[in-house]
Formats: structure tokens, sequence, C-alpha cells
């Protein structure tokens, strides 16, 4: 009798992983059959669950190796992929930050569907599932709409910082000419070799 519990707890347990990963496989078969796309996105930070920024703009997504993340508004920042390049321009600061994703590229909000990274998925409510990377202490709760696109990101770790990122208005199979991944930087802007 004890032995047929283990069974059943096992294949209940099973099952439910089998299933978070049939989901993360059609979030990632969703993203890549409207690729590339745009999609604006407004993002909030809460620290001690006060919210303390609201941010929005709009995101290029080439491929997995080719993302533009531009705020607009209240602040232009942009931010850029390029394979495991990345460019990050502070217009009010007049800086750019540039250098290699290393390790935590495959913790980007986009990038955690596409990873080899061994994450921990829980799905226990229809239309989310929560992506944990257990290594470096983050969750990512993830909401996607009937055909499977991320509509909703919450970022969570535990220093007390939670993101929230929206994402509509998809526009989807467009072309996206090499140029937009180009930045066009002030002659007196400050580099920083990260």
């Amino acid at each position: 009798m004890h032995k047929r519990k283990i069974l059943i707890i096992y294949l209940f347990i099973s099952g439910l992983y089998l299933y978070s990963n049939s989901i993360v496989e059609n979030i990632k078969k969703s993203i890549t059959n409207v690729s590339p796309f745009k999609v604006k996105f407004t993002q909030q930070v809460f620290i001690d669950n006060e919210k303390e920024i609201e941010e929005r703009g709009f995101i290029l997504f080439k491929n997995i190796k080719k993302l533009k993340w531009v705020y607009n508004n209240p602040e232009i920042k942009v931010f850029l992929l390029k394979g495991n390049d990345y460019y990050y321009y502070n217009k009010e600061e007049n800086q750019l930050k540039k250098g290699k994703t290393g390790k935590y590229g495959n913790t980007g909000i986009w990038r955690i569907f596409f990873c080899e990274k061994d994450f921990k998925y829980v799905s226990n409510e229809k239309g989310r599932i929560k992506i944990i990377d257990t290594e470096e202490k983050l969750e990512f709760e993830v909401k996607y709409d009937n055909s499977f696109l991320p509509v909703e990101v919450i970022q969570n770790d535990d220093s007390g910082i939670i993101y929230k990122y929206y994402f509509y208005d998809f526009k989807k199979r467009i072309p996206i000419k090499n140029s937009e991944f180009e930045l066009k930087l002030p002659k007196d802007v400050e580099i920083l070799n990260e």
C-alpha cells in the first residue's frame, strides 16, 4: 500500500512537470511563430510593496539573440542585445554601458523560455506558469494569453524588489531592418565597459 501511494504521488508530480514543460514549449513556439515582432510594454517597479517607478516603451524582437528594449516614458533608455553583447544607453545620464551577458543572459525575461538552464516550472493555475531559477534565486510568474504569448511577467528575487511587466499590442511577423539595432549616440556620450 505504501509503495502504491509513492507511485501515485510520483506519477502526479511527473504529470505536472510534463504539463509545465509543454506550456513552456508552447510559449517558445508562439514567440518563434510571431517573430520578428514589436510589442508595447509597461514596467512597474515595487520596493516593499510600494510602486516606485512606472515606465513605458516598446520592444523589437528579431530573434532570441537580437532584441531592442526602448523606454520612452518618463525617460529615454535603450537596452540592446546583439548575440552575447549588450548595450545600455541612458539619455539623461548621457552614458552607454556595454558588456557581455555572461551567465545572467539566460535570466532575461524573453530568454528564460529558450535557455538550456535547469529551471523549475510550476503551473497550478490556467494561463499562468512560474519559472524558478534556484541558482540565481529568481522567480518569474508568467501570464500568457490563449495563443501562449506572454502578456504579463512578474519578476521576484530575495532583495524585496518586484518588477512587473505588461505586454500588449503585439505587431507580429513584421519586417525589422538591421539598422534598427544600431544606436545613434551623441558624440560626447560617456562609454563604460562592464
